[in-house]
C-alpha cells in the first residue's frame, strides 16, 4: 500500500481547496437565484446537508475501525467547535431555525476558517483523511454562506452574545469532559499541534486568546450581516 504524502501548508493542495471553498457556495447561490424555485433551493439544502452527515458518519465508522473505545471517546466526537459548527450547519440548512443557524454562523464563519487555514490534517490529497478533514470544514463555511445568500438568513442584533455564553458554557462542560475522559477536545488541555499565532503563548493563554479573538470576530460577522436585523426570531 502507498504511503500517502506529507500535508504541505499552502501546498498546491490546501490552495485549491480554499478557492473551492469560496467558489462553491458562490456557484450554488447563483444556481437557487438562477432557478428561482423554492423547491430547488430546498434539494440544495437537503444534499449538501446529506454530504455533510453521510461524511461525519464516515468520519465515526473509520475512527472506531482504527481506534480503541476509549481512544474513540477521547479523539472522534464532535465536540471541537468545528464538529458542533457542523451539527447545527446541518440543522440550519433543513430546519431553518434561527438559533440553530446563529451558532452556525458565526462559529462557522469564525471559528472553522483557523482549521481551514492551519490545519490539523497530516496528510496529503488523494488521502481519505485529507478528504474527510476538508469536506468537514469547507462544508460548514459553504453551508453557512449558503444560508446567508439563498436563504436569506441573517443573525439578529444580539445574537453574538447569546452564541458567545453559549460557547463559553460549552467549553465549561467539554473542559469537564475532557478531565474525566483525558480527551482534549477544543484543546483545552493541550495546545494544538498546528503553525499558529494563537498558540505561542502556550497552554492556557492560548485559551484566553482564542476566546478574546473569538468575541471579536463575532462582533465583526454581526457588523457585516446582522446590524439591520430584528431580534425577534
Amino acid at each position: 500500500m502507498a504511503i500517502a504524502a506529507a500535508f504541505k501548508l499552502f501546498g498546491l493542495s490546501h490552495l485549491i481547496v480554499l478557492a473551492l471553498t469560496l467558489a462553491a457556495p458562490t456557484l450554488l447561490i447563483l444556481a437557487s437565484k438562477r432557478a428561482a424555485s423554492p423547491r430547488f433551493t430546498k434539494a440544495l439544502c437537503w444534499t449538501l446537508a446529506m454530504i455533510l452527515l453521510a461524511n461525519e458518519l464516515g468520519y465515526y465508522v473509520t475512527g472506531f475501525q482504527d481506534r480503541t473505545l476509549l481512544g474513540f471517546v477521547q479523539n472522534s466526537l464532535p465536540l471541537h467547535l468545528c464538529g458542533l459548527a457542523l451539527y447545527m450547519t446541518i440543522i440550519a440548512l433543513v430546519t431553518r431555525r434561527q438559533l440553530i443557524f446563529e451558532m452556525a454562523c458565526f462559529w462557522g464563519l469564525v471559528g472553522t476558517p483557523q482549521a481551514i487555514l492551519t490545519p490539523t490534517v497530516e496528510v496529503d490529497f488523494p488521502a481519505y483523511w485529507f478528504w474527510q478533514f476538508f469536506l468537514c470544514h469547507c462544508g460548514i463555511v459553504v453551508g453557512v454562506v449558503f444560508a446567508i445568500g439563498a436563504l436569506k438568513m441573517r443573525p439578529r442584533r444580539r445574537s453574538m452574545w447569546r452564541v458567545f455564553v453559549i460557547t463559553n458554557a460549552c467549553l465549561v462542560l467539554i473542559a469537564l469532559f475532557d478531565y474525566l475522559t483525558g480527551a482534549n477536545y477544543m484543546y483545552l488541555r493541550e495546545i494544538p499541534k498546528v503553525d499558529s499565532p494563537l498558540v505561542a503563548m502556550g497552554w492556557p493563554w492560548h485559551i484566553i486568546i482564542a476566546d478574546a479573538l473569538m468575541l471579536l470576530g463575532f462582533w465583526i460577522v454581526q457588523r457585516l450581516l446582522g446590524q439591520n436585523a430584528p431580534d425577534a426570531a
